[in-house]
Formats: structure tokens, C-alpha cells, sequence
């Protein structure tokens, strides 16, 4: 190699990790900006009669340049106005003034609105923020339900209701959230908002989904096994809100539903309870994080979200695979189907369990006897088919006959979907046999390492003192394929003779 081209490669080397260390030491760039505001609806129908007790809240979410959740920066404003109103079928004329908007605040779980400190009072037809003090003086918290950052005060509430019982009855009004940012640039979001005096003209929508198993004898709780949710949306599928104060309690907020459980011949058989006040048990499961305020900060964002959560301490109605649960609001009624099993003495803590499988480890191929909530099964991937025996006992470890027993399998992971049965999702429902077991085949005819199939198993009573905790429970299973590994090492010595 010349001495020349030895220099050119000396060179090329030099600059290229030049380069990259000047790479490496570009910083990212700061925030400068709001670029977009979120409306928690872009409909909100309000029931009540009056005006200012009478307000429908709602919320805006700002976002920075680079996508986080943040606060407005400094000379930035959001002004929510009236830009088009309805006929009145009776011909009374309608004006924006017809709506008074003002600004409200969030706190704790539970507690009541209040008013931004030193803030300008609710005004007609037209409502900016910041006005006369800082825009940190309307901020709530933002919630964070899952991440690892802290929560940010980016969340801006307005409330609207009737400066005169005209807007009442009068149809829909039209919104215009604007957002001006540092630079000047203007981004409109709109919201439909109208004001009736009975929940029967609000044109409700109830969706109603049970899940889990629910025995005569036992109860409705509200877990991830077993619930039933109603969720209620206004005919746009935005929001219906009971009329509050600006201040007001934020679970009066909430409308009243009524629910039951229903016969096939219309009798009313159980009366349940009806919440969505960010209860665990009663409209939510509790978060699991350990991170600090996100227990707190997820309840806060079930409260009020307009999905209820339908309990009963007692199922009075008899098995049966006609009953309904019927929600009502208004003028609206919606049914789901609610099949009742018998009474279980199933207990979820004397649950047994038996895998089969080629190439399990010989621990897992034994009994696992009163399991735990979650089991944990490894396949190679040499496995292409497990069948596992799930035995059902009572409080006295004594295997039920003829027990309904509901199982549910998903997968997840690496997998092919036309590879695997049962499908993902699909639930059966299946009785015990005389000896209290039931078999579940499952079947990965192109296992990849990483396929996982989880197994939920439900139907169970509750018995004080045996049951795994204070409600009836679940057993969850879940089958890992990995790729196989040596699990022993056979050393054989020649011998030279």
C-alpha cells in the first residue's frame, strides 16, 4: 500500500468518528409550544332544568412540540365561544348569548369543583384562559394512569349552562374550543352541547356488556373476571351529564341509571346497584402500579366517565339461560343476555391442576395441587399439543360433580392464529364430571418460542376463610412455549483399552 493511500484511509477514519462523536453530542430541543389541544368529548347533552346549577362540564388536554403532556406556555390562551345556534321548533328566537361559559378546577376523588383563584367570573356567549392572572391558576392535574413521568397540570376544565331557560329544550348549540399558541398559529376544535329539561329527550344510548360467570347464590362484583359494564353516550356518542354548578360535586354529575336482573317472562328478579364513582369493586379494578400516584390518578379517571359498573351482593335469580340484565335511562332501555349457572360451592384456593405435554419438565407434569391465582406452565417448542385437567373442590377439598366451570383461553405473543386452538377470546362453559375435572386441549401446531396462551378459569363461590380473598375469585393459567434448553449434561469418558 502507497503512503499516499495510507493517509486517505488515515484520514477517512478520523473524520468518520469525527462525525459521529458530533452526533452524539446534539441535545435534544426543547419545548417552545402547545401544538395540539384533546377535548374529552365533542358532544356533551346536559339534563336539568334551571341555569346556573345547570352546567355541563368538560375538559381540555394540552400537549407540547415534542409530545408531551404539558402546560400552556407564556402568552398562549384557549377561548371557548358560541358559534352556531339552533331552531327552536316553537319559533322562540335563539342567540350565542343563550349560553354563559366559565372555568372550573379538579381536585381529589370525590370532591367538588372550584373556581380558579382570582379568576374573571363566567360570561356570555365567550370565555378565555389566562384572564387577569396566570394560566397555572385554571390547571388540573392531567392524570397519569400508567406512565413513569409525573403527572402534569395540563388539563383545563369549562363548564357551560343557559343564561335564561331559552337554550332549554332549544336543540344543539356548537362550540368552538380556539387554541393560540407561542407562535401565533390558531388551532379550532369544536363541541356539540345541548340542554334538556328530561332525561327521556336526551337521546341515550346504553351498551351493556356482562362478563365472567354468575351463579344463583352468589354475587355481581366489579373484577376483571367478573362485571358487568353499562356504558351510557348521548346520540352523538359524546357525553350525558346531570347539570351541576360550576362547583359542584362531580358525581352529581353522573346520571342515575337503574339496572336488573330480568326473567323470560319480564319479572324482576334482582335489583343491583349502579356506580361510576371510581370505586375499586364497584365500577373499577384498581390499578396495580407502583408508581407513585398512579393508584390514585387511574381512580380519578374512572370517576365519572360515563361507564357504570353494575354489583349485587346476592343473586336471587334462578339458573337460567334466558334471564337479562335491563338498563335504563330516560327513554331508553337496553337488555343483554345474562345466563345464571346453579348455586357453586366451587372453591377458586382447592383448585388442582394436571398438564400434559411432550417435553414438560417432570415437576410440571405432576399435580399442582390448591394453586395459587396464576400458575405458570414452560413448553418446549417440540410441544405442539397440552391438555390440562382443571379439578374443581369444595371448601373441604372434596371434588364437585356436574359444576358449570367457564374457561376462557387468549393468546398472545408469538403466534400464528390459524395455528392454535381453541381460537383466542373463545369462552366455554363446560360441567365437571364425576370426578370434579374438566379437560381443556390446547393445541399450537406451529409453535414459535414466545407463543403464550392464557387460561381463565371461573364459575366459583365464595366460602369466608377459603376463598382466596373476600369475593368469589379466579385461577388464571398461562402456557409459555420457549425454546428448549438442556436441563442435564451426561458426561461419557472413553476408555483406551
Amino acid at each position: 500500500m502507497s503512503t499516499k493511500t495510507l493517509r486517505k484511509r488515515i484520514a477517512l477514519v478520523a473524520v468518520s468518528a469525527l462525525g459521529f462523536g458530533l452526533l452524539a453530542a446534539t441535545p435534544a430541543l426543547a419545548a417552545t409550544y402547545t401544538a395540539t389541544h384533546t377535548l374529552s368529548t365533542t358532544s356533551l347533552t346536559v339534563v336539568g332544568t334551571g341555569t346556573t346549577s345547570n352546567a355541563g362540564l368538560f375538559y381540555v388536554d394540552t400537549t407540547d412540540d415534542a409530545g408531551d403532556k404539558a402546560p400552556l406556555f407564556s402568552s398562549e390562551s384557549i377561548t371557548v365561544s358560541v358559534v352556531a345556534k339552533p331552531t327552536r321548533a316553537d319559533g322562540t328566537a335563539t342567540a350565542f348569548a343563550d349560553l354563559t361559559i366559565g372555568a372550573a378546577k379538579r381536585s381529589t376523588i370525590g370532591a367538588s369543583f372550584t373556581a380558579p383563584t382570582l379568576a374573571t367570573a363566567a360570561s356570555t356567549s365567550s370565555y378565555q384562559i389566562p384572564n387577569y392572572v396566570a394560566a397555572t391558576a385554571f390547571a388540573s392535574s392531567a392524570l397519569n394512569t400508567s406512565a413513569t413521568a409525573s403527572a402534569t397540570s395540563s388539563r383545563y376544565y369549562f363548564g357551560v349552562y343557559p343564561t335564561n331557560t331559552t337554550a332549554l329544550d332549544a336543540g344543539e348549540y356548537t362550540l368552538r374550543v380556539r387554541l393560540v399558541d407561542a407562535n401565533s398559529f390558531t388551532t379550532d376544535k369544536t363541541l356539540k352541547v345541548k340542554f334538556v329539561s328530561s332525561a327521556a329527550d336526551s337521546g341515550a344510548v346504553i351498551t351493556v356488556v356482562p362478563t365472567g360467570t354468575f351463579n344463583t347464590g352468589g354475587s355481581i362484583v366489579f373484577t376483571a373476571a367478573q362485571k358487568i359494564t353499562a356504558t351510557l353516550a348521548d346520540a352523538n356518542g359524546g357525553r350525558i351529564q346531570s347539570g351541576i354548578s360550576l362547583t359542584g360535586d362531580i358525581n352529581s354529575a353522573s346520571p342515575t341509571i337503574t339496572a336488573q336482573i330480568v326473567n323470560a317472562l319480564g319479572a324482576v328478579q334482582d335489583e343491583t346497584t349502579e356506580s361510576d364513582a371510581g370505586v375499586a369493586g364497584e365500577d373499577m379494578v384498581a390499578s396495580t402500579s407502583t408508581t407513585a400516584g398512579v393508584v390514585t390518578d387511574y381512580a380519578l379517571s374512572q370517576e365519572n366517565n360515563g361507564t357504570y359498573g353494575i354489583t349485587d351482593a346476592t343473586i336471587t335469580a334462578a339458573a337460567a339461560v334466558d334471564n337479562v340484565i335491563r338498563v335504563r335511562y330516560g327513554a331508553t332501555s337496553t337488555e343483554a343476555t345474562l345466563v345464571v349457572y346453579a348455586t357453586s360451592a366451587a372453591i377458586d384456593g382447592k383448585t388442582d391442576l394436571t398438564l400434559t405435554a411432550t417435553g414438560v419438565l417432570a415437576a410440571d407434569q405432576l399435580i399442582k395441587s390448591d394453586v395459587a391465582t396464576t400458575t405458570a406452565y414452560t413448553l418446549p417448542t417440540s410441544a405442539k399439543s397440552a391438555k390440562l385437567r382443571i379439578n374443581i373442590d369444595n371448601a373441604s377439598n372434596v371434588a364437585i360433580a356436574d359444576q358449570p366451570i367457564t374457561v376462557k383461553t387468549t393468546w398472545s405473543g408469538n403466534y400464528a392464529s390459524a395455528s392454535v386452538t381453541p381460537v383466542s377470546a373463545t369462552t366455554t362453559t363446560s360441567n365437571t364430571d364425576a370426578s370434579g375435572n374438566i379437560d381443556l386441549t390446547i393445541t399450537n401446531t406451529a409453535p414459535l418460542a414466545g407463543a403464550v396462551a392464557t387460561v381463565l378459569i371461573t364459575g366459583y363461590g365464595y366460602t369466608a376463610g377459603t376463598s382466596r380473598g373476600v369475593v368469589a375469585g379466579s385461577t388464571t393459567v398461562t402456557l409459555t412455549w420457549a425454546a428448549p434448553v438442556a436441563t442435564t449434561i451426561t458426561v461419557i469418558t472413553q476408555l483406551h483399552l
